[in-house]
């Protein structure tokens, strides 16, 4: 695998980990699309768990937008400096698992 996504792999861990333990279980799942019964295991691991994991071969990410999504968000961007919570919805309806 690319040394890049290796290392995507392993901020996408660190900063799923740093919410966990900062009590943004949020931010985490609707964000990052980590599933709620993942969140428990996720926050178990030491850094060293985290290097290794994103280095292995058992990572594969991807995009969560559907095209609809994307026409929608292309006609009827978010505004820049719009409300957080308008934001947050218009993410988590973007990104809801399909």
């Amino acid at each position: 695998m690319d040394a890049d996504l290796y290392l995507l792999n392993q901020l996408y861990l660190q900063k799923v980990r740093e919410w966990l333990h900062s009590g943004q279980e949020h931010k985490a799942q609707y964000l990052l699309g980590v599933p709620t019964e993942t969140l428990a295991l996720l926050k178990k691991l030491s850094l060293a768990q985290i290097h290794e994991l994103a280095h292995s071969h058992l990572l594969c990410f991807g995009c969560r937008l559907t095209p609809q999504v994307l026409r929608d968000y292309l006609q009827h961007p978010p505004e820049a400096g719009s409300n957080e919570i308008l934001q947050w919805q218009w993410l988590t309806t973007a990104t809801e698992v399909h």
